[in-house]
């Protein structure tokens, strides 16, 4: 970007970087602060870092509004930050000032999807290592995409669209299998992991455990004892306990009253 460039000549002796030396100074220090303490930067770096990346582009509605603290989304900001950041002429600094806006406004919307770090924060972000949970709505679809933070704009559009095609077509559970923070749906083979991980849909976590478990037999044995005992109904099972050994071994998403469950990543053969 050219308004990034050092300037040589006399007339263009104020480079960008000295008509933004005062906030310039500031977003180094919260970023120097923010990485040591483990943290994302300053809500208000971030909205300073928005305004001179603003300064740099012609089209910057969505970084002007954002700077000026109004409500903007990950989705429309990456449409004005990304085109500076993958141009080659960016220089490091300014690379890593977007790192980090793009870190700080992912994870404000991922809290409203999801419980999951979005990044090491022990490690300086970068936008190939965040994963940013996208929302999609289209004409007949709403759901999640988990995706790297600097996916190109065309493939996420692509990705999509096909996976707009798949939730229409496997329904609520192939939507609730997109939310699993370990699903890729980049990936070539996304409906055939689907159908490998998919386990089923179920009306309660009691019937989720007795299908996908033996407790169904335990069920039955202790009500062969009872009724050999004479004494009917005097035990039952605790499910809730067994809640905690599912969670460890299959992935499930609660969506619309059901429970709809998946192979855990790494379990396949388990």
């Amino acid at each position: 970007m050219e308004h990034f460039q050092q300037h040589s000549t006399a007339s263009e002796s104020e480079s960008f970087h000295e008509r933004n030396v005062a906030a310039t100074s500031a977003i180094n220090l919260d970023i120097e602060d923010a990485f040591q303490q483990q943290r994302e930067v300053q809500r208000t770096t971030a909205h300073a870092i928005a305004s001179i990346l603003a300064q740099a582009i012609p089209n910057n509605e969505a970084l002007l509004k954002f700077s000026g603290n109004e409500p903007v989304r990950n989705h429309e900001l990456r449409a004005e930050y990304l085109p500076i950041y993958t141009d080659p002429s960016t220089p490091p600094e300014v690379r890593t000032w977007i790192d980090w806006l793009g870190s700080n406004v992912i994870a404000s919307e991922n809290m409203r999807f999801t419980r999951t770090a979005h990044r090491n924060h022990a490690m300086p972000p970068q936008l190939k290592d965040i994963n940013w949970v996208a929302e999609v709505k289209t004409t007949d679809n709403r759901f999640l995409l988990n995706v790297q933070a600097d996916i190109p704009e065309d493939k996420l559009e692509d990705t999509a669209a096909r996976a707009d095609r798949l939730v229409t077509k496997h329904g609520a559970p192939f939507k609730a299998f997109l939310s699993l923070f370990n699903t890729d749906p980049t990936s070539p083979t996304l409906e055939d992991d689907y159908i490998a991980a998919y386990l089923g849909t179920f009306e309660s976590r009691r019937a989720a455990m007795l299908h996908l478990t033996n407790l169904a037999q335990w069920e039955q044995e202790i009500t062969r004892i009872e009724q050999e005992m004479g004494f009917p109904g005097i035990a039952s099972i605790d499910f809730e306990p067994f809640w905690d050994v599912m969670s460890s071994k299959f992935d499930h998403v609660y969506d619309e009253k059901k429970f709809h469950m998946f192979t855990k990543s790494g379990n396949e053969d388990k």
